[in-house]
């Protein structure tokens, strides 16, 4: 059975040694993602094998909190990567780490790798901003009610692809869900009997340009349940869970669905 990443750098926190200490964290393909132990405080690292002159500038690499880039050179050979300062981030790390591994599989070449590691590290700093105070119940609350319209609704009448490439997820767009001929608003709520929906732009009522507008009020009943309790409804995270099925087919649906979630606030540490 493979190991996970976070099990290949418990292996080799328990080997411990004054020497960097390397694993792959794919047995094959190009461009693989190595997991690294500093030897001087047993900092996790990962790293990318790339040439210097692939990197960008160093005035352009983004600053990610709790992260430290470095490049280094091990055996002769360069690599680029990041080092977690804060291992209280160490869940995140791990999960920064299988998505890289994900896209540096798809690179074509040591260039396009850099660039992914770049770019994926961009898009992960907004997330490790934030990522102490994790998703208030609010914003899951927001979340859960934007996916349950995706799974419910949306995907009984339009194809995977296009559902998902409607859901703006957070982007600077009025509406939640935006398509050719209409758009959708969500609100969700956790009151009993609500008399009126909370609206935080005009614009998100603005049909300008639509050829429809709809408002979709969620109401939730939120309960607390033990983790090793089975009870009626569904979480944020086996919603997440199953949507991740349904796109399982279509590697590039599930990817932009993964990136939408990561747009909207969502990683797998987040969850309960």
């Amino acid at each position: 059975m493979m190991m996970t990443i976070d099990q290949l750098w418990q292996e080799l926190e328990a080997e411990g040694g004054s020497v960097w200490r390397l694993r792959l964290a794919r047995k094959q393909g190009a461009n693989p993602l190595v997991l690294a132990l500093e030897p001087t405080n047993h900092s996790r690292v990962i790293l990318v094998r790339v040439p210097a002159v692939t990197l960008p500038a160093r005035r352009e690499w983004p600053e990610c909190r709790g992260l430290e880039w470095l490049t280094i050179s091990l055996e002769g050979m360069p690599y680029w990567g990041v080092r977690l300062r804060d291992s209280t981030c160490s869940g995140v790390f791990s999960a920064l780490a299988q998505d890289l591994d994900a896209r540096l599989a798809l690179a074509n070449g040591t260039e396009q790798a850099a660039a992914e590691l770049f770019g994926r590290l961009k898009l992960w700093q907004q997330f490790l901003k934030a990522w102490q105070d994790g998703m208030g119940p609010e914003a899951r609350r927001g979340l859960w009610g934007e996916l349950h319209f995706l799974h419910a609704h949306l995907l009984s009448v339009l194809d995977a692809p296009i559902a998902v490439k409607g859901w703006k997820a957070g982007a600077a767009a009025h509406q939640d869900f935006q398509f050719l001929e209409a758009a959708t608003e969500i609100k969700t709520t956790s009151a009993k009997q609500p008399q009126s929906i909370r609206i935080t732009s005009e614009r998100q009522l603005d049909d300008t340009g639509v050829g429809a507008l709809f408002l979709h009020v969620v109401i939730v009943d939120e309960r607390e349940v033990p983790p090793t309790a089975s009870a009626p409804g569904q979480s944020l995270t086996s919603l997440v869970a199953a949507l991740r099925i349904v796109f399982a087919h279509d590697a590039a649906t599930l990817s932009l669905f993964n990136d939408l979630l990561f747009h909207r606030g969502w990683v797998d540490e987040h969850a309960p």
